[in-house]
Parts: structure tokens; sequence; C-alpha cells
């Protein structure tokens, strides 16, 4: 989260986020350092976005956690619609966002129409519930020598580098620069009025951050925090480009709020259908150097489908979790009879009889019984036509002798005797 000490070309959301915090609102960077540290040590922090506002709670996991509230100033309509207009009118910035990736090319676009989204001085609030306003404020002496030095050089370090940033905004103003409002005082030290610059507290720190990380994920939690959200825009952009968009505003709630509703009566269940559905044909078929074809394709899919239709009946399980072995034999067991079964035999390296032998024992036993037929481990033998086998979980399992092969009879069972008293299987079934 936290890199170098500067960033002189931002080039992510999240890179850009966190170089206006430094240097548009002046937080120091010992502040941006405290809030990284919070973060990553294993502390919750959650954090909600809204329009014009944000809300985070700081160490979920403790019995008082802290609350952070942030407001961010609303751009006003009218600069709003100058803006939108003006991404309108550029074919590649519309497209991108309509299709919800904007690049952060857009942030100096805006800049330049004299609408910034980034937050200036003054334009962001923040409150947190530890009631610390500074960070930063002196530490309990060190009780070892090195880490009394190692200390004294944190500090030595962290005065260096606010000697420095001070020494380049005096350079900006004295050159013309830095003068609307954009760069902050050197972070840590004073304003331009000679006032000490109020800094957040690590939770905050933490949750503004956070933000800018989950700007990479969303940039649009950037348009929120200033006024207008994704449909927003997204309508406005399409009403530009005259394509008919329906308006769907979907505002947030804070999670507190969403617990404490009572909760409302259930929908009707809608009627079950009476059979799976199949796919339809495809536009086109797949290129020659796919690792599949249209039929195999289809395939899968009807699968799928009579997997799910089973799953809502109530009929069968999902089997989402089975080896290859496994998920083979109950492929084979599905297709056995059907035109589809030769395709299978083929594609499945073994002969038509093995197969068989493992639609037995997934049809008797399921995976444990794929388990065992695999591991061609004989322990007792009953009589010629009849034996005993142990899967590799300890259960038993009984294999009879039918057509000259060894097929799964029953099982699995965790006493042998269970099995000893099936009469033994003529040889000549």
């Amino acid at each position: 989260m936290i890199g170098a000490a500067t960033w002189p070309s931002p080039t992510t959301w999240s890179e850009h986020w966190r170089d206006a915090l430094h240097t548009r609102l002046g937080i120091s960077l010992a502040s941006l350092a405290s809030g990284e540290a919070y973060a990553r040590h294993d502390r919750q922090l959650d954090v909600v976005v809204e329009r014009g506002a944000a809300h985070a709670v700081a160490g979920a996991d403790r019995r008082l956690p802290h609350q952070v509230e942030l407001t961010l100033s609303i751009i006003a309509d009218s600069d709003w619609e100058r803006l939108l207009e003006r991404w309108a009118a550029q074919l590649e910035t519309s497209a991108d966002l309509l299709a919800g990736s904007p690049s952060p090319a857009v942030l100096s676009d805006a800049d330049h129409a004299g609408i910034p989204l980034l937050p200036a001085r003054g334009e962001l609030e923040w409150t947190c519930s530890c009631a610390h306003e500074l960070v930063g404020r002196r530490q309990p002496l060190a009780r070892s020598a090195a880490a009394r030095k190692a200390a004294s050089r944190i500090e030595a370090a962290k005065v260096e580098a606010a000697r420095i940033e001070a020494a380049r905004i005096e350079t900006e103003r004295l050159a013309g620069a830095g003068t609307d409002g954009a760069r902050g005082a050197a972070p840590g030290g004073s304003g331009h009025d000679g006032t000490a610059e109020r800094q957040p507290c690590k939770h905050t720190a933490a949750a503004l951050l956070i933000i800018g990380d989950q700007l990479d994920d969303d940039p649009y939690e950037l348009f929120a925090l200033r006024g207008r959200t994704r449909s927003d825009i997204r309508y406005v952009l399409s009403e530009h480009r005259g394509e008919e968009v329906e308006r769907v505003d979907l505002p947030s709630v804070r999670a507190d709020e969403a617990w404490a509703r009572t909760v409302g009566p259930r929908p009707t269940p809608m009627p079950l259908p009476s059979a799976p559905g199949s796919i339809g044909a495809f536009a086109t078929d797949p290129p020659p150097s796919a690792p599949f074809t249209a039929d195999g394709l289809r395939i899968l899919a009807d699968d799928a489908a009579r997997r799910a239709w089973r799953l809502l009946v109530g009929e069968a399980q999902g089997h989402l979790d089975l080896d290859t072995p496994s998920d083979l034999a109950r492929w084979a067991s599905e297709l056995e009879g059907t035109p589809a079964w030769r395709g299978l035999v083929e594609r499945s390296g073994l002969t038509a009889q093995e197969l068989s032998a493992r639609v037995v024992a997934w049809r008797t036993a399921g995976s444990p019984g794929i388990a065992v037929q695999l591991a061609h481990q004989r322990l007792a033998r009953i009589s010629d036509t009849a034996q005993l086998r142990q899967a590799p979980d300890g259960s038993w399992f009984r294999f009879e002798k039918r057509g000259g092969r060894w097929l799964l009879a029953s099982g699995p069972a965790c006493d042998p005797e269970t099995h000893l008293s099936a009469e033994p299987i003529d040889d000549r079934r």
C-alpha cells in the first residue's frame, strides 16, 4: 500500500488518491505510514463508500471498535453536467466509463476542466470515535540503547523529509506555482498561515488508504464521493450517445441499519421445472486451436444443467468435489447405453469393460467404491467368486467375479463380517 516517500508520476487510481492525500490535503508521510501499519497488522477495517461520505469500523474484532466518518464536498450539479458533457464528447473516455473501466487519465482531464475530482484542502472532513486528533505524539522512551538509536534515526528521517517537502513548497510558491490550493503545506508541519496542520489518527489514515485501494477495483467510488453514482454517469453518457438506458439508483445502506431492519415475508417459491434445460445452438463454433469442440462444450453444459436440476428438486448431490476418476465414473454412469458412450470410452483411454466396471463401483458405493476399485488390493478370499478388499479409509467392500471380471458388489462396511454372510456368486454369471 505505502511505497516510496514521493510519487512523481502516479499511474493508478490508488497512487493518484494517495498523492492527493499528501500533496493536496497536507496529510503527512508519518500519518500515512501510521495508517498503513494499522491496516497491515491484522486489523479488521471495513470501509463503505456512499454519496459524499464514507464510513469505517476500525478494529471490528474488538469489543469497542472505533467508528470513522469521512465527508467529502460534493461537486455542484452544473459542474458535473459540464464535466460529463466533456467526457461524452471523448469517444474513448465515454466508452471506458460505460464499460465500467475508466482510466485515471480522467483525473487530469477533470483538473484541466477546472473541476478537480481529487479532494483539495478544506474539502475532506473526518471524525473518529478514538478522539485522537493528532498522530506522531511523543512515544514512551525506548528501553534499550539500540532501540533508542533506531527511534532517533527514524525521527531524524521524518524531520528531514518534512524539511525537504517544506523547501519544495516554498520553491513552488516563489516560482508562482502552488497558489491554487492544490498543494498543501509541508506534511506534518504548518500551513501557509503558520498554524499547525490537523492530521488524521491512525484509524482515519488507514480508512483513507483503503479507499484508495478500493478505487483500483471500482473507480466509481470516487465519483460517488463527489456526488455521482455509476448509474448517474452511465445514464447521462448513454443519453449523449443516443442510447436508451433505464436509470436505476441503488442507494447504499449502512450495515448496522440493514441488520436492524425487520425481515419481510418471503416471496412465493416458483414452481420447479419438470425437466432440466438444455443449451441452444452456439453462434459460432470454437476456433480450431481451442482445446474443446462445440459438441464437447454442449455435453458439459447439458451435464451442468442436469446436475443443477437434480439439486433443485432434491434428487441428487452436486458432486462438485469429485476427483478425476470418480467424475469419469459419474459421467460413464450417465452415458452408459447412450450414443455418447462410445465417444467417452475412446476419450477415457480405458476399455469398455474397464469403464463398465467403474460404473458398477460408482453406482454401488460412489467415490469410495472407485478408490477401492483402483487400489487393486485383494485382502481376503471368500471363495473362487468372492473376495474382500479394504479401501484406503479402512472400510471393507465385497467383490464378486462376474463374466471373468471382479466387480464391486457391496460396501462399504466397517466390519468385514458384514460381507461374509452373502452367498458366493457363480462365475458363470
